[in-house]
């Protein structure tokens, strides 16, 4: 606060307690008192208290800021082991369809539906996602895996099969594709589709 009998100093200048004449105020007695003007380095050191403790409450909220981070980092980290080890395919994958696909061909050659019902996929009920009547494994001739699976998205793979079908005394041979998907990490039969 200034004084108004105080001469005005420019913002360039610096001055000293020791500098300043002490000031003659009046009282609401008009009696004159002398006081002095608090120094310069009164006047700093009191900058000086505000700007510490300002910086300290924002060295507080960046140490907050860096804690939440820490832990957040942290946490995915654990999730990420810990799936890991849950689920052992979670990194790997569920490997190669080959093995299943040869499965699934000796399951169609056999026309046992219990064959078919473990190589196919099931879903969350617990029933096998692909069905084939009993009547059209009966119509089932011969099967013949022509080539290896070829993945055609990361869960899921063709594998090319020739199917030779018999009715009434009449044989056909047609191209198909076994389907085959993950479930639970590993490769199961999905069904099967006509080739193209």
């Amino acid at each position: 606060m200034t004084d108004p009998h105080e001469p005005e100093q420019s913002a360039g200048e610096e001055s000293s307690g020791r500098d300043r004449p002490p000031v003659q105020s009046q009282d609401g007695a008009g009696e004159g008192t002398r006081r002095q003007t608090p120094s310069a380095e009164v006047q700093h050191t009191e900058t000086e208290d505000t700007q510490v403790q300002g910086a300290s409450a924002a060295g507080r909220k960046e140490g907050r800021k860096a804690l939440l981070l820490g832990l957040g980092g942290g946490l995915v980290v654990a999730a990420f082991v810990l799936a890991a080890f849950v689920w052992p395919g979670f990194l790997a994958g569920p490997g190669k369809p080959d093995d299943k696909a040869a499965e699934a061909v000796a399951a169609l050659s056999s026309k046992n539906p219990g064959e078919l019902e473990k190589v196919s996929c099931h879903g969350p009920d617990g029933k096998p996602v692909a069905q084939l009547p009993p009547q059209a494994l009966q119509l089932i001739q011969a099967v013949k895996q022509t080539g290896p699976p070829q993945l055609s998205l990361d869960t899921q793979a063709l594998a090319p099969v020739d199917l030779t079908l018999s009715a009434q005394g009449q044989t056909q041979d047609l191209p198909v594709d076994v389907v085959l998907g993950v479930t639970n990490g590993e490769w199961c039969m999905n069904g099967i589709s006509q080739r193209q």
